[in-house]
């Protein structure tokens, strides 16, 4: 919304190191049809075995970065 196209190209390049796979979309004030979001079906497992092939073995080390974090939403009946 209140960013430059230069500000943008600079996290979508942030967003590709992290996932180069993952879709984009850009928005205005965060709207996004809900069907481009939800029940895509965006992890594979495949994919990320073809990227790390040791991903599943139990004795690795692994951190977590505190950067990142999810938001769980729970609508009762439908949402709109």
């Amino acid at each position: 919304d209140l960013v430059t196209e230069a500000d943008l190209a600079e996290v979508e390049a942030e967003i590709r190191q992290i996932n180069a796979v993952a879709p984009i979309i850009r928005t205005q004030q965060a709207k996004v049809p809900i069907e481009d979001i939800v029940g895509i079906r965006g992890f594979s497992l495949d994919r990320v075995l073809e990227a790390d092939a040791e991903f599943l073995r139990d004795d690795q080390d692994h951190q977590h970065d505190s950067s990142v974090s999810s938001v769980g939403i729970e609508c009762g009946g439908e949402c709109e």
